[in-house]
């Protein structure tokens, strides 16, 4: 039932962030970043987790770019189908990226990370609640990672990407914030 209902969401939400995209709601890219970068957390961090973004997607590979400018390690992901992992890997430069599995933009270069290094975990997601629920691609490889994790966890979204509810299951790990370009979203609240 409830792996219906996620499917159901991630097909409108598909749609819908492609359609919005399209009509120029990318744009809105500057203002999230702004806020993702004003956070007490985001500022204080030193090694970060990014995700590089890939079709609808808030585009992430600019931010990229200013925290490394800004001298900040990022740290992106390698996926692995089998076993089913993400491995982790610094960049210095967006340059570095070439499309890997799925598609999505991995790092060329192997620098591997241990994921206790990470001061805080930047997420990409299809929908999310204010709770912090959040809609992946149905996988479960940020969630693999994410739970061996203490640090801050924050999603980056459109505003019309925060939905009622996600439902979710035990093994899901929530985000602790949201960014869109209408504000920020706390979800420990």
């Amino acid at each position: 039932m409830v792996g219906c209902m996620k499917d159901t969401l991630r097909k409108k939400m598909h749609i819908l962030r492609d359609e919005r995209h399209l009509s120029g709601c990318h744009t809105s890219a500057c203002d999230i970043e702004s806020r993702l970068f004003s956070l007490p957390e985001f500022k204080s961090a030193k090694t970060i987790l990014f995700y590089a973004s890939t079709g609808s997607e808030v585009p992430t590979i600019e931010m990229i770019g200013h925290a490394l400018a800004s001298g900040k390690r990022v740290i992106l992901p390698i996926t692995h189908k089998g076993p089913k992992r993400l491995e982790l890997s610094e960049i210095l430069s967006a340059g570095e990226l070439a499309n890997g599995t799925f598609g999505v933009p991995e790092p060329t270069v192997v620098r591997k990370v241990s994921k206790d290094a990470l001061q805080i975990a930047i997420v990409p997601g299809l929908a999310f609640d204010r709770s912090g629920h959040r809609l992946g691609y149905g996988m479960g490889y940020y969630d693999g990672l994410l739970r061996h994790v203490q640090i801050p966890i924050i999603g980056l979204a459109y505003s019309f990407q925060i939905v009622e509810t996600v439902h979710h299951k035990a093994h899901d790990v929530p985000v602790h914030r949201i960014v869109t370009e209408a504000g920020i979203i706390d979800c420990e609240k």
